[in-house]
């Protein structure tokens, strides 16, 4: 019977102290403690000073954990513990939860990787869904470009609005990303043109011959995107693409690939041909694409 005894109580206090331990170790898991950074883990970041837990989806929650620090959950908060996930200390970092700077700083690093620019690489936004991207420093907050005179692009709620303006990031990486004419050596410049709302913005790009003549079209693959956006009903892009060796000779000269053709490596060649007893140029028809 003592032995009996003996061993309910071994395995009551056996049980009390997982119980213990267990509710210690979800503490601990819900309010980390404080470890200071390691060398080398000190933010970079000189243009933003978190203040305020980052807004997100819905604003996170601020929470004081067991050694006082200042913490933000995103999730509900219940007795001063984060039911969802601990995102960031507005107080100093730890080994395992970084300072909110240092988060948000990470969050508009991984946001501008995929939507700025290469030469305007700072990504901001806002709570009001405003964003963009800037080659100088943002406000603290990491809201705005600190300043109106810096240069920055847009990154607009509405696609239709990415594809027309001339301002917005989306366009900017296209003109980045156009390339003019395949001739070595030519020296060309490109903006981009803006054809209304509602109309995707094309390339275009400017040179000038040695004799001084300066020529100007636009690249054709953006000018495909602006006829995409305008076919009659019924007409395909393959069959618009599909007619253009009869299209006018004006009107082809507008694709860099025709003009470099014609007037850079000239596999083009003009041919006279008579029209009411006068010689004037012809060029043989040739398909863009």
């Amino acid at each position: 019977m003592e032995v009996s005894i003996i061993g309910i109580i071994l395995i009551l206090l056996f049980l009390a102290y997982f119980i213990i331990y267990g509710k210690h170790v979800y503490e601990q898991f819900q309010n980390p403690p404080f470890i200071p950074l390691a060398e080398g883990f000190e933010s970079s970041t000189n243009d933003l000073e978190i203040t305020t837990c980052p807004s997100l989806d819905s604003p996170a929650s601020v929470f004081i954990n067991s050694v006082g620090q200042n913490l933000c959950c995103n999730g509900m908060v219940e007795s001063n513990k984060c039911m969802g996930d601990v995102i960031c200390s507005l107080s100093e970092g730890t080994g395992t939860i970084p300072t909110c700077t240092e988060w948000y700083k990470t969050y508009l690093e991984e946001k501008g990787t995929l939507r700025c620019p290469a030469d305007l690489p700072n990504y901001f936004e806002n709570r009001s869904g405003d964003s963009g991207c800037t080659s100088g420093p943002r406000t603290k907050d990491g809201t705005a470009p600190l300043t109106s005179t810096q240069p920055y692009c847009n990154i607009y709620a509405k696609q239709a609005d990415n594809e027309s303006d001339v301002d917005s990031c989306y366009n900017k990486k296209r003109l980045d990303a156009a390339v003019c004419f395949n001739t070595p050596g030519i020296k060309s410049t490109k903006k981009l043109m803006y054809n209304g709302a509602g109309n995707p913005a094309t390339v275009q790009c400017s040179f000038i011959d040695p004799s001084g003549n300066s020529y100007t079209c636009t690249t054709d693959s953006s000018m495909q995107r602006l006829v995409a956006a305008n076919l009659p009903a019924g007409q395909t892009i393959a069959e618009w693409k599909a007619g253009s060796a009869n299209w006018d000779l004006l009107y082809k000269l507008q694709f860099c690939s025709a003009l470099e053709k014609y007037k850079i490596t000239q596999t083009i060649q003009p041919t006279q041909s008579k029209v009411s007893g006068s010689m004037t140029l012809c060029i043989p028809n040739f398909k863009i694409f």
